[in-house]
């Protein structure tokens, strides 16, 4: 960050953060932004929230996702992502199941 900071040619930065939970940006922030000088922008690329997606496998699918996806309610997010070619997601990308 010294270098790009110091370096007047550089326009900005492309930073890729691994956070654990959406709402850990702010702490991003609080990193990036003192260490780029008014004129420069940044571009975070591929929030890598895979260890909060995990945290949440277990957890039901929303009611709304279960009845436009015609799932169970109350399913778990894991039993409806594992088998993606015969679970809703043909019914959420709008896809007809006969073919």
């Amino acid at each position: 960050m010294q270098f790009v900071r110091g370096t007047p040619s550089i326009a900005g930065t492309d930073i890729h953060p691994h956070l654990p939970d959406p709402r850990d940006g702010r702490y991003y922030l609080d990193y990036i932004l003192p260490r780029t000088r008014p004129d420069q922008t940044f571009l975070a690329t591929e929030f890598s929230l895979a260890p909060f997606f995990q945290q949440h496998l277990t957890d039901p699918v929303s009611p709304a996702f279960a009845t436009r996806c015609h799932v169970p309610p109350r399913t778990p997010v894991w039993q409806v992502i594992r088998t993606p070619s015969t679970g809703p997601s043909r019914s959420a990308r709008g896809t007809s199941s006969s073919r």
